[in-house]
């Protein structure tokens, strides 16, 4: 008979995600800007969320960050050794150095500029790092249903992150120098890329869930 059951590292990984999800929207509801705008997503980056000068609920989303990261830790370990294979685990060794910048990014946010600046970048570039390593241990498994999948999902987090990571930042310096005077641009492409980078992590987070709970399913029909 085959299981329905979520196991247990895809389970915490789902609560993360949803304490991330509240974080953000807890932080963006009380948030006035320097010129006290509203939040958006087209025009504010990410760590502004956790920037206490401008919203002073900033710390519902480091900390939801930091036990995001922290839930996904056990899934990433399972997902590298679910695979079995030598690219698998070194993935998987990828992915808990991209967690634990994750984590450094909630515990030193903005407000500490240069060092959250050093962890987000270590971020950012780790998880384009886990991204294509894993699609290339799920490749030989192409025509299974998840592996597919897996492939899928690290190519669109690939192609977020390069796009992300080589758009030019001058307009990023120039609102870092004098965030009070810089003038926003209503449709900025610079954090809407960086913000296509969060939903690609969520897709392929989700993603990895399925894959495990296929694999679960998988276990329990041959049972």
């Amino acid at each position: 008979m085959k299981s329905n059951r979520i196991t247990p590292a895809a389970g915490i990984a789902i609560g993360g995600g949803i304490f991330l999800a509240a974080g953000i929207l807890l932080s963006a509801s009380d948030f006035s800007g320097f010129s006290g705008e509203p939040y958006s997503i087209t025009n504010h980056f990410i760590s502004e969320l956790g920037w206490k000068r401008v919203s002073p609920s900033a710390a519902f989303f480091n900390v939801g960050l930091v036990i995001c990261c922290l839930a996904y830790l056990p899934m990433m370990w399972t997902l590298g050794r679910e695979i079995g294979t030598r690219p698998g685990y070194v993935a998987m060794v990828s992915g808990i150095m991209m967690l634990g910048a994750g984590v450094a990014v909630g515990l030193l946010p903005i407000d500490d500029l240069k060092p959250h600046l050093i962890a987000a970048a270590a971020f950012f570039w780790s998880f384009l790092v886990t991204a294509i390593l894993f699609s290339f241990a799920f490749l030989p498994r192409w025509n299974r249903v998840p592996s597919g999948k897996m492939v899928t999902a690290g190519v669109i987090a690939s192609l977020c992150l390069v796009s992300f990571l080589v758009f030019p930042k001058e307009s990023a310096v120039r609102f870092i120098a004098d965030p009070a005077s810089f003038l926003r641009p209503g449709f900025w492409w610079l954090v809407i890329l960086e913000w296509s980078v969060l939903f690609s992590v969520y897709l392929w987070g989700l993603t990895a869930i399925f894959v495990l709970w296929f694999r679960e399913r998988a276990k329990g029909g041959q049972g």
